[in-house]
């Protein structure tokens, strides 16, 4: 177990995916569980195969299985998650992406990258004192690179325009 909700939360069936006010949320009902929640689990080992002393279906196509199957995995590594919610927000929030990092390597079973990979990660901002510094840069990253490119393709249409002015495009041109 690496994440526990705390004592007070509950399940409750949410037909929107998406709510608009989360300070309005319902309150426990009867029949809600109400308690610590499990959001994040590994499990480690080797697992029981379902197919185990059972028939295998056939394929959806009709065509037979095949009848090869092992009674247990091989040792495997299994990590379930409550949502996957968290692992989108984890480029915006550091703390989500070395959750995320780590169990990836955690899954990779090689636990030496986590030591590497977490010395590694860093917030690095510019220390810029003058806010028309910061307003310079940020706009500057902005606006540049498109208009750059556009600046590219108009000097490039122009050439064009006047190489065939001039007669044959000199990139058809034969030597």
């Amino acid at each position: 177990m690496i994440a526990r909700s705390s004592p007070k939360t509950w399940l409750f069936k949410n037909d929107d995916s998406f709510l608009v006010e989360p300070q309005m949320l319902p309150q426990p009902e009867e029949g809600d569980y109400v308690g610590p929640q499990n959001l994040v689990v590994l499990l480690e080992g080797t697992f029981n195969s379902y197919f185990a002393g059972r028939k295998i279906p056939d394929k959806p196509d009709g065509t037979p299985a095949a009848e090869v199957r092992a009674a247990t995995s091989p040792e495997t590594r299994l990590v379930v998650t409550g949502s996957s919610v968290w692992a989108a927000d984890a480029l915006r929030n550091r703390l989500g992406y070395v959750l995320f990092a780590n169990l990836v390597d955690w899954l990779s079973q090689d636990e030496r990258l986590m030591s590497i990979r977490t010395r590694g990660i860093i917030n690095r901002p510019l220390d810029l004192k003058s806010e028309v510094a910061k307003d310079a840069i940020k706009y500057g990253n902005m606006f540049f690179p498109p208009l750059a490119f556009v600046a590219f393709g108009v000097a490039r249409w122009r050439w064009r325009l006047r190489s065939k002015r001039r007669g044959v495009h000199p990139i058809l041109k034969k030597s």
